[in-house]
């Protein structure tokens, strides 16, 4: 959804630039804009909040994401005509113009689950992620810097890729090019990302030892040592349609206690999955049984022993985490470990960021991380600068009220034992 307009109370903020306009392209747009769409931003997070949906804003777009079905969303916000079309809501509509502001329809567009999520050119379906073809037009820039030099490759670049439509007669470098959209790759999906690292590395050997290389975070033996206490617990259950369910969650080794993991992940509120398996990631086809040892839905805390598959004998495996002894302070570094949106073959997600709060929920101790849990990582470790465990990842903050929690490991010594494995 587009948003054009004009509002009376900023007039003055705009003095002095073309026709009343502000230019676009600028790169202070998306900060002017944050000024003059607080009231907005305030208004659609609370309709969005009332409907238990998103609301996001990059400059002047905007998207409200909903996990409903498209016959239940709420009217307020889109209404979905029997042809197909869609029309913005009333209320939606009214919010908009009482901040001076009117919607651009021919830019308003429904996104289903089968299409493609696309938002100011960023994919985010299962996680932020750029377009297939962004990343082969990095590779071939680079290839052609590679294999023919840098003055036919940035000559190529300027009569194939390069477009002189933005009013100046001057050509970009070409060297600028590549590292501008490998800066775009590294804050998409990180600097610990694989392609993003074999990119990097290949662009810092072909630009002067003078220049600044690209940074970027390769897996240390630390790290790997760590990624071998990791495990993914598999889950098979029938929903209440009679359909088969499979989910994965992450679950990780803690010394003298066992294989750690959330009680949803095992779980259905108090009744415990039937059937769960666990297996490390570089070892996908050797499989445990799981036995629920100490379960705790409050906490969303769950304790679980390996079981062979064969004669169910309980599997002892001496990988494991330690905890930390440490208080955690606001803005101390973390590292979130675990396996988000699995699939066979896929190495351990590393995540870095901070805390960023503490606070409690019905008497139990949890932190909020800057670091996005993605489904799928509920169960993963969060370790400090120590590489010391100081929580377990829960839940993402997939609504505006919501935020990236994290259970502290303390809590994990309350949770009680199973008298009846279920």
């Amino acid at each position: 959804m587009h948003l054009t307009g004009r509002s009376k109370r900023y007039n003055r903020c705009w003095l002095g630039f073309f026709d009343n306009m502000l230019p676009q392209g600028a790169p202070t747009s998306p900060i002017i804009s944050n000024l003059i769409c607080r009231k907005l931003d305030t208004s659609l997070q609370e309709l969005a909040k009332k409907h238990s949906g998103t609301y996001t804003r990059y400059a002047d777009d905007i998207s409200f994401s909903f996990t409903c079905r498209q016959n239940r969303l709420p009217r307020d916000i889109i209404i979905v005509r029997p042809s197909g079309g869609i029309e913005p809501g009333e209320k939606l509509i009214n919010k908009i113009k009482e901040n001076g502001f009117k919607i651009n329809n021919k830019k308003s567009r429904l996104c289903t689950g089968s299409n493609r999520f696309e938002v100011t050119g960023i994919t985010v379906n299962e996680f932020p992620n750029v377009r297939r073809a962004f990343v082969q037009q990095i590779k071939s820039m680079i290839y052609a810097w590679e294999e023919h030099g840098y003055e036919k490759a940035e000559i190529e670049f300027h009569s194939r890729w390069y477009f002189h439509n933005r009013g100046s007669d001057q050509k970009p470098s070409f060297k600028n090019v590549v590292r501008g959209k490998l800066l775009f790759l590294h804050m998409v999906r990180g600097n610990r990302d694989k392609i993003y690292i074999n990119l990097a590395k290949r662009f810092n050997k072909l630009i002067p030892v003078k220049e600044r290389p690209l940074p970027y975070v390769e897996a240390t033996d630390e790290d790997k040592d760590i990624f071998n206490t990791l495990w993914v617990l598999e889950t098979l259950y029938d929903d209440e349609h009679g359909e088969m369910i499979a989910n994965h969650g992450t679950g990780f080794m803690f010394k003298d206690v066992g294989l750690v993991t959330c009680a949803h992940v095992v779980a259905k509120g108090e009744d415990i999955h039937k059937i769960t398996e666990a297996f490390r990631h570089d070892r996908p086809h050797e499989k445990y049984t799981i036995k629920v040892t100490k379960f705790c839905v409050k906490r969303d805390l769950a304790i679980v022993e390996l079981c062979s598959r064969t004669n169910k004998e309980s599997v002892k495996i001496s990988e494991h985490l330690s905890p930390s002894s440490d208080d955690i302070k606001q803005k101390d570094p973390i590292s979130l470990y675990g396996f988000p949106a699995y699939k066979t073959g896929q190495t351990p997600y590393v995540a870095d960021g901070k805390i960023a709060s503490k606070f409690a929920t019905h008497g139990i101790q949890k932190f909020e991380i800057t670091t996005q849990i993605r489904e799928g990582n509920s169960g993963g470790p969060v370790l400090n600068a120590k590489k010391e465990v100081v929580g377990i990842a829960a839940e993402g903050a997939r609504k505006e009220s919501g935020n990236n929690a994290v259970i502290s490991i303390n809590e994990l010594s309350k949770v009680p034992e199973v008298t009846n494995n279920k």
